[in-house]
């Protein structure tokens, strides 16, 4: 039955009353050694995919609080999913609507071990935190401030730019860019301690997800094949639920930001933020190649 239900879903090209009534249903199969727990947690993803207002003005909190009960005690896939979960409700929810998201943010936080080595629990939970810097800094800010421990944000950007390198995806790399770079600009504190792991995550990121054309010019693959997809892209594939998360992706913000043009523009504040002088003397101990690199791409 529970099969049938997430297969209904994706196949759904729009909401009904049915469908969020049907939500309630969910909640008792969200305990942990059930053999559904699984299928559940993808259909609250599809749910909120299908009709986000509706979903979350109703379930929020109950999400919310299943998915903090659940998370330290579920490993590997299990908490990817709760943060899909969680990427669905931050990425297709006004702000001015998001239910509090703090109880389920402090569980994550708190699980730093999932950190510690690469796996797509490290891929989202990064996720996580660059969709908060980009969408709400303040908000992201504060929930840092908010454990009362001055270490945190140092240990997380620890792991951040050490594990970046394994990032598969260029999309991944882009928005760690993004949002480090942002993240940067307002902590410049930040930049002095951090600086060569951030200049080395930029460079890789910016190789990663531009090229040259053949007029020489450097150009961002992800722009340019979001900016004309053909009709697959967007209206392609098996179900509904396929070509939802398709128009998400294309309405990205990561699908809509040059990157040499961003990074430009944010290096000069992040020069300003800094100082010239100690911008300059930081810049000294990156590696050569690094430098070279970086310069070339914003020339």
């Amino acid at each position: 039955g529970i099969v049938l239900w997430r297969q209904l879903l994706e196949n759904a090209p729009c909401s009904t009353p049915s469908f969020v009534q049907m939500f309630e249903w969910l909640y008792p199969l969200l305990q942990l050694g059930s053999d559904s727990l699984k299928t559940s947690l993808l259909i609250i993803e599809c749910t909120i995919l299908l009709d986000p207002p509706a979903i979350i003005s109703r379930y929020g909190t109950g999400i919310v609080s299943a998915c903090v009960t659940l998370y330290p005690e579920v490993v590997g896939e299990a908490k990817v999913l709760i943060n899909n979960i969680l990427l669905a409700v931050i990425k297709t929810v006004p702000r001015d609507q998001w239910p509090d998201l703090t109880p389920l943010l402090h569980v994550l936080l708190k699980n730093l071990d999932e950190f510690s080595d690469y796996s797509k629990v490290l891929t989202t939970n990064i996720n996580v935190l660059c969709y908060l810097i980009l969408l709400d800094l303040t908000y992201f800010n504060n929930l840092i401030a908010s454990f009362n421990n001055k270490n945190l944000l140092k240990n997380i950007l620890e792991i951040w730019t050490s594990k970046a390198e394994h990032f598969y995806q260029m999309e991944q790399h882009k928005l760690s860019m993004i949002a480090l770079l942002t993240l940067s600009t307002y902590n410049p504190d930040l930049v002095s301690h951090h600086f060569v792991e951030i200049m080395k995550l930029i460079e890789r990121a910016v190789g990663k997800c531009t090229d040259v054309d053949d007029k020489g010019s450097r150009f961002d693959c992800i722009l340019r094949k979001h900016s004309s997809p053909d009709d697959d892209f967007i209206t392609g594939g098996e179900t509904e639920d396929y070509k939802r998360r398709k128009i998400l992706e294309a309405a990205d913000l990561i699908a809509k930001m040059d990157t040499i043009t961003f990074l430009r523009a944010k290096f000069a504040e992040l020069r300003q933020a800094v100082g010239p002088e100690l911008f300059t003397k930081l810049s000294q101990g990156v590696d050569r190649e690094v430098t070279d690199k970086l310069s070339n791409y914003l020339a």
